[in-house]
């Protein structure tokens, strides 16, 4: 239920979807427009989540947006954190990127959290900003981060070569 309420993911959402998703997220790779990872346990293997990160405008490469869910059993033990903070370290330092945002509800305060933990910004509210799965107007909160944004004393930093 957690899942259904902060994405776009409907609570009818079948394994045929999730097939079709994996196939969206290929094609998005392929042609540059996003990097889609999924998140595993280092030690078993266990899918935790997926993050990812985009290039909403193909016209300005070097800016990206970045995503990230995971399954309740990963919350709370930094696991988004991490993962977030090394796909802006690949986005920063490989890509090019010199700006990342994050969208996410006012209300979602673990997404919230997460992106105080790596150093973003928050830089507005934006009233009316998306179509709820009730056809009502949600708000999102803007992050952003640039390079220099980043905490640069994230554990995950031992990661990054």
């Amino acid at each position: 239920a957690e899942l259904v309420r902060w994405t776009w993911i409907e609570p009818t959402y079948s394994v045929e979807d999730a097939r079709e998703q994996i196939d969206r997220c290929e094609a998005h790779r392929l042609s540059g427009f996003a990097l889609p990872l999924a998140i595993v346990d280092a030690t078993t293997d266990a899918l935790l989540g997926k993050c990812d990160l985009s290039r909403p405008e193909l016209s300005l490469p070097d800016i990206g947006e970045l995503g990230y869910i995971l399954c309740a059993a990963a919350r709370g033990r930094g696991v988004a954190t991490s993962a977030a903070y090394l796909l802006c370290e690949y986005g920063f330092r490989v890509l090019g990127m010199r700006r990342i945002e994050a969208y996410t509800h006012p209300e979602n305060a673990p997404s919230i959290a997460v992106l105080d933990r790596l150093g973003f910004i928050c830089e507005g509210h934006l009233h009316g900003y998306k179509t709820g799965k009730d056809g009502r107007p949600e708000d999102r909160l803007l992050f952003g981060a640039a390079p220099t944004l980043l905490r640069a004393s994230h554990p995950a930093r031992k990661y990054l070569r």
